[in-house]
């Protein structure tokens, strides 16, 4: 099964999976980019925590495995990876020593990195004084929808 994710593009908009909630660009495109952006940052914040907590755990009796074994088998676990979507931790005498991921998954990975050091900026820009309160946001966004 394909892995849907919430992906971050360079024109500040979002592309999420079906079966996630869709933001309606259509309605807001007169909003200014940086409001927008925070809108958007509003909206996936809890998605985000969601799908992090859902990423796929390592199984101890199946995702870590030897040097050797790896590469005597390379072709199986990388098949393996591509099916399960769960990353292989290759040890070398009893120490972890790398980890194999999916390239969709580490993708994924780095996009929701990227994401979350975004918010965390936008929350300190906040805390530093750089925002309105929520009442002024809201009136300013219906304020504009409306138009």
């Amino acid at each position: 099964m394909k892995s849907e994710k919430v992906i971050a593009s360079q024109t500040n908009r979002f592309t999420i999976g079906h079966t996630k909630p869709q933001f309606n660009h259509f309605k807001l495109a007169s909003l200014s980019p940086c409001l927008l952006r925070l809108v958007e940052l509003l909206f996936v914040h809890n998605y985000v925590q969601i799908e992090i907590s859902a990423m796929k755990r390592i199984r101890f009796d199946q995702d870590i495995k030897p040097l050797s074994e790896f590469r005597s088998g390379v072709a199986s676990f990388i098949k393996q990876i591509n099916e399960t979507r769960r990353p292989l931790v290759i040890t070398q005498r009893g120490k972890g020593v790398a980890v194999v991921l999916d390239v969709e998954e580490y993708e994924a990975m780095q996009e929701k990195i990227e994401l979350l050091e975004e918010m965390r900026a936008a929350e300190a820009q906040l805390a530093s004084g750089m925002g309105v309160s929520n009442e002024d946001a809201r009136a300013n966004v219906l304020e504009r929808i409306k138009k």
